[in-house]
Formats: C-alpha cells, sequence, structure tokens
C-alpha cells in the first residue's frame, strides 16, 4: 500500500509538470469617465483559453478564482479593445501562463455624453367598476413626471414614460394604488423616481 502511494505521488508530479489548457471567464471593467455614459452596456466578461504547467494552473485557479480585467477609457464617442489589448491584459493578471485564445475579435465602444430630462408619466391601466360605481375626477398621479439620465440619442425622442400595466376589476372604493414604472429595456437608462402613486376617486 506504501508503494503504491508513493507511485501515485509520483505519478501526480509528473503529470502537473505537463502543460494543459483550460478555459476561464475572464471579468472585464471599465473606467469612464463621469461626464460620458454607454450608449449600450459592453460586454462585462469574456471567455479565455489558457494554457500552463498544471501546477502552474492550478496554483492560480486557487489563489485567484476570479480574474478581472481593467481599461480606462478616453472621453470620446467610441474606442475600440483590439485582441491583443485584451490579451495583454490577461497576461499581465497571469504572468505564469500563456493565452492561447479569446472568444473576442475587439469591443468597439460606443460613448456619448451623459444628460437628464424630465418626461410626464403615462399611466397604462385597465379599470372596471362595480355598479353603480365610476371614475369621480381624473386619475392624478404623484409624482407624474420622472426623471430620465442616459445618452442624448437615447432621451431625445422620449416624450413620456409608462407605468406597468395596472389592472383592477369592479372597483367600489378610493383607492390610491403605488405603482411600478416600466422598467427600460436598455440599462444605459435610468429612471427617478421608480414608482408612483394613482389616486384613483369614485
Amino acid at each position: 500500500m506504501f508503494c503504491i502511494s508513493i507511485a501515485l505521488i509520483f505519478w501526480l508530479l509528473v503529470k502537473m509538470s505537463y502543460s494543459f489548457k483550460t478555459e476561464r471567464e475572464i471579468s472585464i471593467e471599465y473606467d469612464i469617465p463621469s461626464e460620458i455614459t454607454f450608449v449600450e452596456s459592453p460586454p462585462t466578461s469574456l471567455k479565455a483559453t489558457i494554457e500552463g504547467k498544471g501546477w502552474d494552473l492550478m496554483s492560480h485557479y486557487f489563489y485567484h478564482p476570479q480574474t478581472i480585467i481593467r481599461f480606462n477609457l478616453p472621453k470620446q464617442a467610441s474606442y475600440t479593445i483590439t485582441r491583443s489589448d485584451m490579451k495583454s491584459k490577461i497576461a499581465h493578471e497571469m504572468p505564469n501562463l500563456e493565452v492561447d485564445e479569446i472568444n473576442y475579435e475587439f469591443l468597439l465602444l460606443k460613448m456619448e455624453k451623459q444628460a437628464t430630462k424630465k418626461v410626464a408619466i403615462e399611466l397604462k391601466a385597465t379599470i372596471d367598476f362595480a355598479e353603480p360605481y365610476h371614475l369621480k375626477d381624473s386619475i392624478q398621479l404623484s409624482p407624474d413626471s420622472v426623471v430620465l439620465s442616459g445618452p442624448i440619442s437615447l432621451l431625445a425622442p422620449i416624450q413620456s414614460w409608462p407605468t406597468e400595466n395596472l389592472q383592477l376589476l369592479t372597483l367600489r372604493a378610493d383607492l390610491p394604488p403605488s405603482m411600478a414604472l416600466l422598467a427600460p429595456e436598455n440599462p444605459q437608462l435610468q429612471l427617478t423616481p421608480q414608482r408612483t402613486i394613482a389616486n384613483i376617486q369614485v
């Protein structure tokens, strides 16, 4: 049994001295000037094929379970991060390993000046009243407007912002429901506030 254990240890030592390839997910972070913003959200990670000796791969996995590369972006409308840039950043974080392949040829980042715009909140609601009740007055929203922040090109065509759809059936009493505003499809758009109250008088 002792001899078998010694043989296994020797086999492991020899095996781990060989080169291996493995795929790692690399996180990407961007330092962007405060007065500009992305038009579309850039990738936050990439996949890289890493090659190195077994001991080096295992050591990096245990001591650096997450690898992060960072890019300082200039104040300009577009910026291209090349494949070479990405591989260089990864190699700096993995000095004993070789970066074989990554799943991006380049990253084209589009940026614009950060802006804000105040627009009216548009109520989306389906309301059904019980007999003989009806709406006493027009529905009032509080607040009745929302401030949007994001790239200028995304803000320009927006004239109002909808709530999520409110459905009320057989309504027979006053109701002030709190409603969420519809979440933006583009995460570069931010809403303040994110909720409103509909004052419904019956």
